[in-house]
């Protein structure tokens, strides 16, 4: 079980993944002590202390995923990472092309719930008894 030493820390990588962050679209230092409510409390320390929550043995500069690029903040996933969020937002994506193409969402949506979206997709609708227990 990974802590968080910082309460704030833990909200930031949630932010970072959720807001899909990238090089190309970081988040400002000032966006992100406006989504933490931080008001004039620095950053950098939530900063350091959610890159030692996620890789205890390194400097935090040293960060392998919490990167800063000239516009600011960004997530690194790496090539090698797979995150169900976005298999799944991809799998709803073709799900709702599948749908406009006149095919019924729900013989896409077993699949997705079993975890093989790969070759099935899902909407929202369709799913929501899935998404609803998903926490």
């Amino acid at each position: 079980m990974t802590c968080f030493l910082l309460p704030q820390a833990k909200t930031l990588v949630k932010i970072l993944l959720t807001q899909r962050t990238t090089a190309e679209r970081a988040l400002s230092a000032n966006q992100l002590t406006g989504y933490l409510s931080i008001g004039s409390e620095p950053l950098l320390p939530i900063i350091n202390s959610a890159r030692l929550t996620l890789e205890p043995t390194i400097e935090p500069r040293d960060s392998n995923f919490i990167l800063r690029s000239a516009a600011g903040y960004y997530f690194d996933l790496g090539s090698n990472v797979t995150w169900d969020v976005s298999d799944f937002r991809n799998a709803v994506y073709q799900a709702g092309a599948k749908q406009r193409a006149g095919a019924p969402a729900s013989q896409y949506c077993a699949n997705v719930a079993s975890g093989n979206p790969s070759t099935t997709a899902c909407t929202a609708d369709a799913c929501s008894s899935f998404i609803s227990g998903c926490s």
